[in-house]
């Protein structure tokens, strides 16, 4: 049976991270999903004076009866652990995808978000699909050898991720 997940960062903004599990759940959820452990949404923007504690949220799912589905491994527009598609940022990348899965391993999550990244000026598609292939292929040896799932999201570059 299939299960829905709520964003944590879409939902009760008002409150800090760890207190919108419990919200979440009341409303019958057992499942959430989240952005980035660097920071939280705060209805207005990713506030970096908020980043998520991995044993605080576990706590926090624990108490409610909660699983994290997923989070986003590295931002879309590369704050966090770079641009898959520039390979410059490859390094940046790898590390990143690595420190979220031990992140991830502490709250009893398998899976994570990856993102391409935003597009590089000077670089044709073809050498920004190379790049993000190359640092794809190279996380995903990192996740399969941890045994940890990485999902690719499509973000929809006409309304709200423009140049993604």
């Amino acid at each position: 049976m299939a299960r829905l997940d709520v964003c944590l960062e879409c939902f009760f903004t008002d409150l800090p991270y760890e207190q919108r599990v419990g919200k979440i759940a009341a409303l019958g959820y057992d499942c959430v999903e989240f952005w980035h452990p660097e920071g939280t949404w705060d209805g207005e923007k990713i506030d970096g004076n908020q980043p998520k504690d991995a044993r605080t949220l576990r706590q926090a799912c624990d108490a409610a009866n909660v699983s994290v589905a997923g989070f986003v491994i590295n931002a879309w527009d590369g704050l966090y652990g770079g641009c898959a598609v520039n390979a410059e940022d490859k390094q940046k990348f790898l590390e990143q995808a690595d420190k979220m899965i031990d992140f991830a391993k502490v709250i009893g999550c398998n899976s994570g978000v990856i993102m391409a990244g935003v597009l590089v000026p000077g670089l044709t598609r073809s050498q920004m699909r190379s790049n993000m292939e190359e640092a794809f292929g190279a996380a995903l040896e990192i996740a399969t050898r941890r045994e940890f799932t990485l999902l690719v999201e499509p973000l929809n570059t006409e309304v709200d991720h423009a140049g993604f």
